[in-house]
């Protein structure tokens, strides 16, 4: 549900705007960028909507494997508290909607970043996220809030924290690329930029090679076999 919608259209541009940003078609990554993320808000606002309208029928799909603890009587109090009590899966998914709109624009936010290859900035926030928001935001949902959605809200709070330093991070990028200014990418765009190069300067040498054979060739006098042949040609012609 969410981001399983987009699944195909964040493969496309990692393979496509990867090659756009190597081979320095910045505006056309830019414009491809501008789409999918556009995309992404359209389809989480979508979300939000439909959790609005379905949630406790979404809740009850997702709880579907929950069911079995109805078949024991020793379970049935877990069974209940999963449906029916304060602590509900309805109630999460009153953060459900939400949740996955953020999820949306935080793999948008991701896929720039990758295909700008910035990827130890990327390992770099993932780690102080961690550290400085999981870690405290997990400890309060155990031992400040201790109920489903306090836990499900700390899950998701480092990827909520990370949209915006990626937005912050792609918007200089998206800068850069129309100043001219260098970036992450550079050197895949200086090493895509010599490949022609050096593709042209092995054809010239082969053609080099083929020209310098043929006229090696055309001035090679006739073998000793040749050379027999007709000498004896010339005497059966004399007799």
């Amino acid at each position: 549900f969410g981001p399983a919608y987009v699944v195909g259209s964040m493969l496309f541009m990692k393979v496509i705007g990867a090659k756009m940003v190597a081979s320095g078609r910045f505006r056309h990554f830019i414009g491809f960028y501008t789409y999918l993320c556009t995309l992404c808000v359209v389809m989480g606002v979508s979300a939000v909507v439909v959790v609005i309208i379905l949630r406790e029928a979404i809740a009850y799909e997702y709880g579907e494997s929950a069911c079995i603890f109805a078949s024991v009587d020793g379970c049935a109090g877990v069974y209940k508290d999963i449906f029916k009590g304060n602590d509900a899966m309805d109630t999460v998914f009153e953060a459900f909607g939400p949740t996955v709109m953020l999820q949306l624009i935080f793999e948008a936010s991701r896929v720039g970043l990758y295909i700008c290859y910035d990827f130890s900035f990327i390992a770099k926030a993932a780690v102080l996220t961690f550290v400085l928001i999981f870690i405290p935001a997990i400890l309060v949902a155990r031992f400040a809030i201790n109920n489903a959605l306090g836990y499900y809200v700390a899950m998701y709070i480092p990827h909520f924290c990370m949209i915006i330093v990626f937005g912050l991070r792609m918007r200089r990028h998206i800068l850069a690329m129309l100043n001219g200014e260098e970036g992450p990418w550079t050197p895949h765009v200086e090493s895509n930029s010599r490949k022609p190069t050096m593709l042209q300067n092995l054809l010239d040498e082969k053609g080099e090679n083929t020209i310098f054979n043929a006229e090696q060739k055309s001035s090679r006098p006739p073998d000793d076999g040749y050379s027999a042949l007709a000498h004896d040609r010339s005497e059966l012609g004399s007799a």
